[in-house]
């Protein structure tokens, strides 16, 4: 048995009475490794306490800090082989995608290293493969990064409503304006929005399918690529299948969420005043504001209805006043035959890895990783919009002349004018000596010890003057045996 992996029982005894153990010797980093292997995959940045707490709580035994780390370096380094394998296989997985799912496209970027090996440099990127798929999509920027950006150049609350005014602005008229109204408060910021044309981000408040998909790969980000893009494609397909179904229970015309928008323009639409003028035109008013409405066209003064597909209230007051149906006015891009035709794509599942088909390719090497200096991030760094938003504003105080609050003088802060004040009020802090050397007891030298920070910080305090006269009367309310008070001018011999 000597070159078998097994053991032999030579003597067992059923009962005893030992203490249990929970430090096992037989626990080695290696097996803790191999035990976190999966656990690391898919978090790297596991904390070593963390990790000693869940050992702890599963096994019920005591590892110590070394431990751990090491078992975690140990897992790692069996990781990267993993993910050198993982690139390794590209070109099968990329060949097991397009035997499920014919008409599918792969294209992968390499680099040409020295010794005439390949090096996985990125996959096609999703900007490359709109322009190659849909040469005519309109490309619209997201005005909350622009914000973003924008802020972290041009400083100052001026600049953020005319910017906001700027995005709403849905006719040709207001937008000039607001840009002249930018011009006028600095040339520079109306020089940058020009750049970046404002006619993309016109319309463009959000970026919210973008900030959504982006916020359901967080964890996938940090898996090797294939477990990355399995689960991402996972989530497309369940995503694909879900909202197909739900649109099945829909006894709708159009998606409920515009539904949800005709309702609430419906109920604003009563404040304005409805003149035909000719067939299905209309003039609408509201005091000084009127818009010209077109129902045949499909056409408001305002230019939303142009913009969006969806009729402003001025288009929903002309509607309503003819008795017919908001729904039918709003465009086909929103109405349920068009969602079904976005989710009826179907992505069909895939083998295991065991399965996949071998190729002759030249199999890629992983990228160099490359270590930065010092400790890592583990935090996403947020934009000056989203600090605003999620923490309280805090302006730095660095080059700025310090003044009191109190006197607005720079020789003392705040703490400095109450001691001064208190000192010309309180009778107790006008003595030479607060303390009368009567009160010192012989055991104390007279020489004074200086005061603690605590006791400064006290006596800078500014005491209300009830507390002045609390304390007066403490002092005076002190009765010897003899039946004499104690007061400033008789005080009390401790001696």
């Amino acid at each position: 048995m000597q070159e078998e992996r097994t053991f032999q029982i030579k003597s067992l005894k059923s009962s005893h009475n030992c203490g249990r153990v929970f430090k096992i010797g037989l626990v080695t980093y290696k097996w803790i490794g191999k035990q976190y292997f999966n656990v690391l995959m898919e978090n790297p940045r596991l904390g070593l306490r963390k990790m000693k707490a869940q050992i702890s709580s599963t096994y019920n035994i005591i590892v110590s800090i070394g431990k751990c780390r090491n078992a975690k370096k140990f897992a790692l380094y069996e990781i990267e082989d993993t993910l050198k394998e993982h690139y390794n296989r590209l070109w099968d997985y990329g060949i097991e995608i397009k035997r499920a799912n014919p008409g599918s496209n792969v294209n992968m970027e390499v680099d040409h290293t020295l010794d005439g090996s390949l090096m996985f440099k990125r996959l096609y990127g999703l900007i490359e493969a709109i322009k190659e798929r849909v040469p005519h999509a309109e490309h619209i920027l997201c005005a909350r990064h622009i914000l973003a950006n924008f802020n972290s150049r041009f400083k100052g609350e001026h600049f953020i409503k005319p910017f906001w005014r700027v995005v709403k602005a849905t006719t040709k008229q207001r937008h000039e304006a607001a840009m002249q109204e930018i011009k006028e408060l600095d040339r520079g910021t109306f020089d940058y929005l020009m750049d970046r044309d404002p006619k993309l981000f016109c319309d463009a408040v959000e970026n919210g399918i973008s900030e959504s998909f982006n916020a359901e790969i967080v964890e996938a980000r940090h898996k090797p690529i294939i477990a990355m893009l399995e689960d991402i494609r996972v989530y497309v397909m369940q995503r694909l299948y879900h909202q197909r179904s739900k649109g099945e229970s829909w006894d709708l015309t159009i998606c409920p969420s515009i539904r949800k928008k005709i309702i609430h323009l419906k109920e604003k639409q009563k404040f304005w005043a409805v003149y035909p003028c000719g067939y299905q035109q209309f003039e609408v008013v509201l005091c000084n504001d009127r818009y010209a409405i077109d129902l045949i066209r499909r056409t408001c003064g305002c230019r939303r209805w142009q913009l969006t597909g969806i009729p402003y209230v001025h288009g929903v007051a002309a509607i309503s006043s003819m008795n017919l149906n908001s729904e039918e006015y709003v465009a086909s891009c929103y109405s349920k035959a068009t969602y079904f035709t976005c989710y009826a794509y179907i992505i069909h599942p895939l083998n295991d890895s065991s399965l996949w088909t071998q190729n002759e390719y030249t199999k890629p090497l992983a990228p160099k990783s490359k270590r930065l200096p010092g400790r890592p991030s583990t935090k996403r760094r947020k934009s000056a919009a989203e600090k605003d938003i999620s923490s309280t504003h805090t302006i730095s105080r660095v080059k700025q002349v310090q003044r009191c609050s109190i006197c607005y003088v720079s020789e003392h802060k705040k703490m400095g004018a109450q001691q001064n004040e208190f000192q010309q009020q309180d009778p107790l802090l006008q003595l030479q000596d607060p303390l009368p050397q009567t009160l010192i007891p012989r055991s104390t030298p007279a020489t004074p010890r200086p005061r603690s920070t605590s006791a400064r910080l006290v006596q800078l305090r500014k005491r209300k003057a009830s507390e002045r006269i609390t304390k007066l009367c403490l002092r005076k309310k002190v009765v010897p045996k003899d039946g004499s008070g104690c007061s400033l001018e008789n005080p009390i011999d401790l001696a």
